[in-house]
């Protein structure tokens, strides 16, 4: 890793944030650690026909704020080298899928089982 480089491994991730987006729709914003800061991404929860079994969704990683979430341009993203896109993206499935805890719906519920995360196109900006 070169100088600069963030590494996200073993980053605290935490609910930062909730707010409205498009269509009065609800945003999660989340923060992730890494060696040298922190970054904010937003995340939202598809749901399996049985209404209790779940995945997380990650999108618009990298935005300033959570005045953000919601943004459907890159511009508003910093930019990642592909080390720390991979670093981020490991980190972020290892802890939705890990031990860790999680204080927040649906997780805190113990209905619905965690199905995995998936990364939507476009969601980290690659420099």
């Amino acid at each position: 890793m070169t100088e600069g480089d963030r590494d996200f491994a073993g980053g605290s991730i935490v609910s930062f944030a909730s707010v409205r987006g498009p269509d009065d729709t609800g945003i999660d914003v989340f923060r992730l650690s890494s060696n040298k800061d922190s970054v904010l991404f937003e995340m939202r929860y598809p749901f399996a026909q049985n209404g209790n079994d779940f995945g997380v969704v990650i999108s618009n990683f990298g935005i300033p704020s959570p005045a953000a979430a919601g943004s459907k341009t890159p511009l508003m993203q910093a930019g990642f080298d592909p080390i720390e896109a991979l670093s981020a993206k490991r980190r972020i499935e290892e802890y939705f899928s890990g031990p860790e805890e999680k204080s927040f719906i649906p997780f805190n519920l113990g209905k619905g089982r965690y199905l995995g995360a998936k990364f939507v196109d476009g969601w980290i900006r690659i420099k």
